[in-house]
């Protein structure tokens, strides 16, 4: 079936993609340049994130990987407007919980939903801010938030 074949029957199927951007990287395969991925999210495909097994992607850090998914497709294709950064946040907190169909109880922060995640590293990538100011001076993390870059990564 063609590329474009694919992505039309992909975007019309109740199904939802995985992307595993740290997977994709180490097989060097050419999925960031030529992947279509972000084809995909723009014809509104359903995407969730995965960091697939530890010995394919080398890590289970899904910050880490909503960071690959939100810059190497820009870097790879040369185009700023891929992949947005809520677009990414949404494809591991929301979109997955709606694959999982777990979306009456994960996914979001809203009452009623349990915690199943930890903000402050989400919220100072998202802002791009270190987070150091809601730290205690005493946080053994507090001197290396404090050195962080406070550009954003994209």
């Amino acid at each position: 079936m063609a590329a474009e074949g694919r992505r039309e029957a992909a975007r019309a199927s109740p199904a939802f993609v995985a992307h595993c951007p740290s997977t994709s990287l180490l097989g060097g395969q050419g999925w960031m340049a030529h992947g279509v991925i972000p084809d995909l999210a723009a014809a509104g495909t359903e995407l969730v994130l995965g960091t697939d097994a530890a010995a394919i992607s080398r890590f289970l850090d899904l910050v880490r990987v909503m960071y690959l998914a939100a810059v190497c497709h820009k870097d790879a294709r040369r185009d700023h407007s891929l992949m947005p950064v809520t677009s990414v946040f949404e494809m591991a907190t929301v979109n997955a919980a709606k694959a999982l169909r777990a979306a009456d109880r994960l996914g979001s922060a809203e009452a009623g939903k349990p915690r199943t995640s930890r903000c402050s590293p989400c919220a100072a990538w998202l802002t791009g801010r270190s987070g150091s100011a809601t730290r205690s001076p005493t946080s053994p993390t507090s001197s290396t938030r404090a050195a962080a870059p406070t550009r954003r990564p994209w």
